[in-house]
């Protein structure tokens, strides 16, 4: 089962949201709380917030109410670009240039299932390597085009024309 909660407006820029999340992309929901704990970039606090609401949003739902928050994991976590407020910065001889103060929006989405990274079923496995085993073998204009192997070296065997050199 899975919750999400979305964080709207946040006054962080998205790039310096980001490097906190890639470091808690993945783990499960109290490891990342505790990462965030002792992370000392700004960001962390309204990750932090975030991800405590998914999980309350998690345990809440009526099927909730047979999952242990101790078993949630971070499926998803995402940080767009929210709008960004233009101000002017005074400048010199009079000028002023432009300011701009960038929001995001977090969204984090929880599950209780356990995700492995890479790991994709039997089915789409199979398919990958019957696709890969049924590859035209002879008669393909591609395979004749390629030049052949040097015994020595492995290397493609060098044409006559390129190995001469100018002369002046």
């Amino acid at each position: 089962m899975e919750a999400r909660a979305v964080a709207k407006y946040v006054g962080m820029s998205p790039q310096k949201v980001r490097k906190v999340v890639e470091l808690i992309r993945g783990k499960s929901v109290n490891q990342a709380i505790n990462a965030l704990h002792f992370i000392p970039q700004a960001a962390s606090k309204p990750v932090e917030k975030i991800l405590r609401s998914a999980a309350a949003n998690a345990v809440s739902r009526e099927e909730g109410a047979k999952i242990n928050p101790d078993d949630l994991i971070i499926k998803e976590i995402r940080v767009d670009q929210g709008p960004s407020m233009k101000r002017n910065n005074p400048g010199p001889m009079g000028r002023a240039s432009m300011l701009m103060k960038r929001s995001s929006h977090i969204t984090v989405i929880v599950t209780d299932e356990k995700l492995r990274k890479g790991a994709a079923p039997q089915a789409a496995r199979a398919a990958r390597a019957g696709a890969k085993s049924e590859a035209p073998k002879t008669g393909s204009k591609a395979a004749e085009k390629k030049p052949q192997a040097d015994a020595e070296g492995g290397k493609p065997a060098k044409n006559a024309k390129s190995g001469k050199k100018k002369s002046s």
